[in-house]
C-alpha cells in the first residue's frame, strides 16, 4: 500500500522584492534541502552572491528549486507560483513559512493608490473649483486647483498602470541600495506632468480668451450705449 501524493499549489500577488529577501528565501529552502536550483532572469546560479555580477538592475523572472523534497516558487510575468509535489508536514511547513515571510512583503495601502473612486474624487474635487475660479478670474485659486488636478491626475495614471501589472519586480541589490519610487519613474513623472500641465495651460488660456472677449463686447456695448445718448 503506498499513499498518494498531494500536490501544494499557492498563487501569489505581485511584490517587489529586494537581494535581502532573495537571501531569506534560500535559507528556507536550505532548511529543508541543500539540492537547490537557482534561477536569475535568464541566468542559472551556483548562488546568489552572483546575482549582483550580472549587471542586471532588477528583473520580472526568478526560480528557485529545492529537489528534495521538491518545492519550488516561480516569479514570471504571469504571476507568482508557489508548489510543492507532496503535503508532507516538511514541505507543508517550508511553503507556510515562505507565505508568511512574503505576505509582509505586500505593498501596504495599495487598495488607496489602485482606488479609480478615490482618484477620479480627487480630480472632481480639483476641477470643480477650477472651473468656478476660471471664471471669477482668481488667479492665485486657479493656480493652487491646478496644482491639486495636476497631482490627482498623476495618481489616476500610476494608480491605473500599476493595478494591471501582473508580475512582481526583484531587484538585484539590497532594499537599502535600490532606488526608490521617484527615481524609478522619474522620467515617466516628469513627461505625465509636461502633459497636465500643457492641458492645464491650454484652457487656462482659452477661459482667458473667452473672458477678454466678452469684457470686450461689454465694454464695446457700453461704449455704444454711451454714444446714442
Amino acid at each position: 500500500m503506498k499513499k498518494t501524493k498531494k500536490h501544494i499549489i499557492e498563487n501569489l500577488k505581485p511584490m517587489s522584492l529586494y537581494l535581502d529577501d532573495i537571501e531569506k528565501l534560500v535559507e528556507m529552502f536550505k532548511e529543508v534541502s541543500n539540492e537547490l536550483y537557482i534561477e536569475f532572469d535568464s541566468y542559472e546560479l551556483e548562488n546568489i552572491s552572483e546575482i549582483q555580477l550580472l549587471n542586471i538592475e532588477s528583473t520580472n523572472k526568478m526560480k528557485l528549486i529545492s529537489r528534495n523534497p521538491y518545492i519550488s516558487i516561480e516569479f514570471s510575468n504571469n504571476g507568482i507560483g508557489l508548489y510543492s509535489d507532496d503535503d508532507s508536514a516538511i514541505q507543508k511547513g517550508c511553503i507556510a513559512k515562505i507565505k508568511d515571510y512574503l505576505s509582509n512583503k505586500n505593498r501596504k495601502f495599495t487598495y488607496i493608490y489602485h482606488s479609480s473612486i478615490l482618484s477620479g474624487g480627487a480630480i472632481g474635487l480639483s476641477l470643480v473649483p477650477l472651473i468656478i475660479n476660471m471664471k471669477n478670474g482668481d488667479l492665485s485659486k486657479i493656480i493652487f486647483y491646478s496644482m491639486l488636478l495636476l497631482l490627482a491626475l498623476l495618481w489616476s495614471f500610476f494608480g491605473m498602470r500599476d493595478q494591471f501589472r501582473n508580475y512582481s519586480i526583484i531587484y538585484a541589490k539590497p532594499r537599502n541600495a535600490s532606488p526608490n519610487f521617484l527615481q524609478r519613474n522619474k522620467d515617466q513623472i516628469i513627461v505625465a506632468s509636461i502633459g497636465a500641465f500643457i492641458g492645464i495651460a491650454g484652457t487656462l488660456l482659452i477661459n482667458y480668451i473667452n473672458i477678454s472677449q466678452s469684457v470686450s463686447s461689454s465694454n464695446i456695448h457700453d461704449l455704444n450705449a454711451s454714444i446714442k445718448k
